[in-house]
C-alpha cells in the first residue's frame, strides 16, 4: 500500500475512530476500529457517515461481550438511535463465532438463496481473550493466522461478521432469518469439527477394501475404488457428512436404514426415533445390488455449507462373506474446485471412463478427430463424467464431436439412476443463446418431465455452439417421466423451434417458395439484412413478399412499391411500402400522398443492408381514405390500383376571352408513376432502429 493510500485510509478512519471512542470510551479505540474495518474498501467507508460505522462497530462489540464456548452469537435487527444509539436504513445481521472455514460463503449463500440482497459485508477476523465463562477481556492487535479456536478460554481466534441486507420490518421474518443463520453456522461447525474424522474414515475404508476385497468383485474395480477414495481424501472432496447404513428386507419392501451413532458432520444427529426408512424404489434396489463398490450421484438435499448446491453423494457398498450387499458407508460433501479444473486424465474413475471412450472410438489420439474428442470430454460437465456410464458418455461425446462446428440445435438426455432428476444437455448456435431462449427451454423441459425445479449451467466459448445443461428435478417421492425415442425427437424439435430465429424461418419460407437454389441465393444476399425492428414488426411471409421488391432494386430499378390491406383492418385503412435504393426525406414523399387525397397516419423507416454492403431502404406508411371503394382493388393480383386525386386541380391556361381558369380533372395517378421520378441522394428518414417506434403522423399532410 502506498503512503498516499495509507494516508487516505487513515484520514477516512479518523472520524470513525473519534465517534467510536465517544460512544464506547473503554480504551479499545483506534486499534479496534482499524482492525474491524481492515478489509473494507475506502470507497465503502466514505459511502456512509462516520456515525453509522462507529455505531455498527460499537454494537458489534456489545454483542461480543459474552459468548459461551462453541456457541455463535447472532443478532438480526433494524438499528435505531433510541434503542441502539445509531440508525441505518437497512436490516443488520451481526455474528460473533469461532473462526473456521466456510463461514462467509455459507452465510451469504443462505441469504442469497432466500432472495435477500446483501449490500455490505464487514468481516474482521480477530484474536480475543475470554475468561472461563466467556466474558470478553481484550481484542488483541494480532492476526489470526495459524490460531485455533478450541478450548474457549484464553486467546481465541474469532470471526465477526456484519452484513447489511434488504430492510425487513416484520419482526417474525427477522427472527426467521436469525434462525436460518444459526442453523447454517451450526452445520458449518459440525462439518469443520468432524472433517478430520471423515477424512480418516475415507482412508481407512480405502485400506480395508484394498486389504480385504469384497467377494466376487473384479480386481480392477477394487483398485479403482481404492484410488478414488484416496484421491477424495487428498483435498479433492469437502467432507460435510458421513453415516453408515444397513440394507435389509421388511414386509413393505427392501430398505436401507441408518446405523445409530454412526453419523459425522451434518449427519451427526440420528433420525428421530420411530421414523421408518423409505422403501427403495425399483431403480434404487437394482442399483444397490449391482456388483460394484462405489455409487456416485447427487443427493436430494442441498448443501448449507461452503456453497449452495446439491450435495455430492459417494456411497461405498458393504459386502458380506457371500458377496451380497448388506449395507453402505455414505459420504456427503462437495467436490473441491480442483476436481473440476484438473485434466480428466488425472481424476480417478473419470480418467478410466475417458480412456474407455477414446479406445472405443477407434480414433488416433493425435489425429484431428481424436483431439476434438478429448477436447469435448475435457469441457464436458464434470458431474456428468462422475455419474454417467461409459456407454452414455461414448454416445454423447461422439455425437458432440461431429456436431462441433455445425449450426444446429441438439438435445442429449441422461436420466438419473434413481429416477430423481434428468440431465439435459442442449447444444445451440452461439448467436441464438440468450436469456429468453433459455427460460423458454427450461419451461418446456420442466413440463415434459413433470419437474418441480430446473437448474441450469451455460457454457459459451469461442466454439460455434453454446452448451446449456438443464437439471430437471421432480418432487420427492416421484419418478422422472421416461420418454421413448419418438417423444425425445418431438421434444428436441420443440427446443429447435424455440431457438430458431426470424432469419431461420425466412430461409425456410424462401426455399419453399423459390426452391433450394434460388432460396439459398436469396438467403446469402438478404439472410442477415433485416434489422431487429423489422423482424419484430413483420411476419416471415411479409418478409418473403418484400424481398421480391428488394431483390429487383438496382441501377435500372431504383424504386418499387406495394400497397396492401392488413388483416382485419377497416376498409379505409391500407399500408403502403416504398422500397428504394436512395434514401428519402419526408418532403419528398408526403406531397404525393397529399395530392392523392390520402391521409398518412403513421410511418416507419427501415434500413436493409445486403451481404455486399449495399444499403436499401424500406418505408412503411399507414394510409387512410374516406372512401374505401377507391382502394377496393388493392390486394388483388395486378399490383397497385390507380388512385384518383381527392379533388380537381386548377391548371394554368385561362378560358377563351381571358375568363377565369377552367376546372380540369387530373388523370388517374399510379403511385408508382409518381414515385419513379423521386430524386436521388436526398436526406434520409431515420431508420426505425434509431428513430424509435412507429411515429404517428396525424391528419392529412399539405405540401
Amino acid at each position: 500500500m502506498s503512503k498516499l493510500q495509507a494516508s487516505t485510509r487513515e484520514d477516512v478512519l479518523a472520524p470513525i475512530t473519534a465517534a467510536f471512542e465517544e460512544a464506547a470510551p473503554d480504551g479499545l479505540g483506534h486499534d479496534f476500529v482499524e482492525r474491524y474495518f481492515r478489509h473494507v474498501p475506502v470507497d465503502e467507508l466514505t459511502a456512509r457517515t462516520a456515525d453509522i460505522y462507529a455505531g455498527a462497530a460499537r454494537s458489534h462489540l456489545e454483542l461480543a461481550r459474552h459468548r459461551l464456548p462453541g456457541v455463535a452469537n447472532v443478532r438480526v435487527y433494524n438499528p435505531s438511535t433510541e434503542n441502539d444509539g445509531w440508525s441505518n436504513a437497512r436490516t443488520i445481521v451481526q455474528i460473533v463465532t469461532d473462526d473456521m472455514p466456510f463461514l462467509v460463503d455459507s452465510v451469504t449463500g443462505a441469504l442469497v438463496n432466500a432472495g435477500i440482497d446483501i449490500h455490505l459485508i464487514v468481516h474482521p477476523q480477530l484474536v480475543v481473550t475470554r475468561d472461563a465463562v466467556g466474558r470478553l477481556d481484550k481484542v488483541l492487535d494480532q492476526d489470526v493466522t495459524g490460531r485455533s479456536a478450541t478450548g474457549g478460554v484464553g486467546e481465541l481466534a474469532e470471526s465477526w461478521m456484519l452484513l447489511s441486507i434488504d430492510r425487513e420490518s416484520d419482526e417474525e421474518r427477522r427472527a426467521g432469518i436469525e434462525r436460518q443463520v444459526r442453523e447454517v453456522l451450526e452445520d458449518v461447525r459440525q462439518a469443520v469439527e468432524d472433517w478430520p474424522k471423515m477424512r480418516s474414515r475415507c482412508l481407512v475404508l480405502a485400506a480395508e477394501i484394498e486389504g480385504t476385497p469384497p467377494p466376487g468383485i473384479h480386481p480392477d474395480e477394487v483398485a479403482l475404488a481404492t484410488r478414488f477414495l484416496r484421491w477424495m481424501a487428498d483435498d479433492h472432496f469437502t467432507f460435510l457428512g458421513f453415516r453408515e447404513y444397513t440394507l435389509s428386507e421388511t414386509p413393505q419392501g427392501e430398505v436401507i436404514a441408518p446405523n445409530t451413532g454412526s453419523g459425522l458432520g451434518m449427519l451427526r444427529s440420528d433420525p428421530p426415533l420411530g421414523k421408518e426408512p423409505d422403501v427403495l424404489t425399483p431403480q434404487a434396489r437394482e442399483k444397490a445390488h449391482e456388483p460394484n463398490i462405489l455409487v456416485l450421484t447427487k443427493a436430494n438435499s442441498r448443501s448449507t455449507v461452503h456453497r449452495v448446491a446439491h450435495l455430492d453423494y459417494v456411497g461405498v457398498k458393504v459386502y458380506d462373506e457371500n458377496g451380497q450387499v448388506v449395507g453402505e458407508r455414505r459420504f456427503l460433501g462437495l467436490y473441491a474446485s480442483t476436481a473440476y479444473t484438473e485434466s480428466v486424465l488425472r481424476v480417478p474413475l473419470v480418467a478410466e471412463k475417458v480412456q474407455a471412450v477414446l479406445d472405443r472410438s477407434g480414433v488416433a489420439p493425435d489425429s484431428h478427430t481424436g483431439k476434438d474428442l478429448l477436447g469435448v470430454l475435457e469441457s464436458y460437465p464434470r458431474d456428468e463424467l462422475f455419474q454417467a456410464s461409459i456407454e452414455q458418455l461414448y454416445e454423447t461425446s461422439m455425437a458432440v464431436t461431429q456436431l462441433q462446428e455445425r449450426r444446429r440445435t441438439k438435445l442429449f438426455i441422461r436420466e438419473d439412476d434413481f429416477g430423481r432428476f434428468v440431465s439435459c444437455l442442449v447444444y445451440i448456435p452461439r448467436d441464438r443463446y440468450n436469456t429468453s431462449v433459455r427460460l423458454r427451454m427450461a419451461d418446456i423441459l420442466k413440463d415434459t418431465f413433470g419437474g418441480e425445479s430446473v437448474e441450469f449451467a451455460a457454457r459459451v466459448s469461442e466454439s460455434a455452439l453454446s452448451r446449456i445443461q438443464f437439471i430437471v428435478r421432480v418432487p420427492r417421492g416421484k419418478q422422472v417421466r421416461r420418454l421413448d425415442s419418438a417423444e425425445q425427437e418431438a421434444l428436441e424439435q420443440r427446443l429447435v423451434e424455440v431457438s430458431r430465429t426470424w432469419s431461420d424461418r425466412l430461409g425456410d419460407a424462401l426455399r419453399a417458395t423459390y426452391g433450394e437454389e434460388v432460396g439459398d441465393r436469396l438467403m446469402d444476399r438478404f439472410g442477415r439484412a433485416f434489422p431487429t425492428s423489422y423482424e419484430e414488426t413483420f411476419s416471415v411471409n411479409q418478409g418473403v413478399a418484400d424481398l421480391a421488391h428488394l431483390n429487383r432494386l438496382g441501377e435500372a430499378t431504383r424504386t418499387s412499391v406495394a400497397l396492401y390491406r392488413p388483416a382485419e383492418a377497416p376498409d379505409t385503412i391500407r399500408r403502403f411500402k416504398l422500397f428504394r435504393v436512395d434514401p428519402l426525406s419526408l418532403t419528398d414523399i408526403l406531397p404525393i400522398f397529399s395530392h392523392m387525397g390520402v391521409e398518412v397516419v403513421d410511418e416507419q423507416p427501415f434500413e436493409v443492408e445486403r451481404a455486399d454492403g449495399t444499403t436499401l431502404h424500406v418505408y412503411d406508411f399507414g394510409l387512410r381514405v374516406r372512401d374505401g371503394r377507391r382502394l377496393g382493388g388493392v390486394g388483388r393480383p395486378g399490383g397497385v390500383r390507380r388512385l384518383q386525386p381527392a379533388r380537381p386541380r386548377r391548371t394554368a391556361p385561362l378560358a377563351p376571352g381571358g375568363g377565369p381558369p377552367r376546372d380540369r380533372q387530373v388523370p388517374p395517378t399510379d403511385p408508382g408513376d409518381l414515385l419513379a421520378g423521386l430524386p436521388r441522394g436526398r436526406p434520409r428518414l431515420a431508420p426505425a432502429d434509431r428513430a424509435g417506434p412507429r411515429r404517428a403522423v396525424g391528419g392529412p399532410f399539405r405540401p
